[in-house]
């Protein structure tokens, strides 16, 4: 399903110790592989999906160590 420049095929649970590798595409995307090297998964991002996917991420990290200190 593509919607709104976003395709989705499938998930993944990431949990500690998850082993995440990148690789650069070109000047202008990267993708990521989770488990390892062309892992089981993988997400290929432009230079600026990829600062909001990091904004996103870190706002969420925010969150749930906020939490952590309730």
């Amino acid at each position: 399903m593509i919607h709104s420049g976003i395709r989705v095929d499938t998930w993944v649970k990431l949990e500690d110790k998850s082993d995440i590798e990148y690789e650069l595409l070109n000047n202008n995307a990267v993708e990521l592989s989770f488990g390892g090297q062309r892992g089981n998964f993988q997400i290929q991002a432009t230079k600026h999906a990829l600062e909001e996917l990091l904004t996103k991420a870190t706002e969420a990290l925010l969150e749930l160590r906020a939490g952590d200190a309730v």
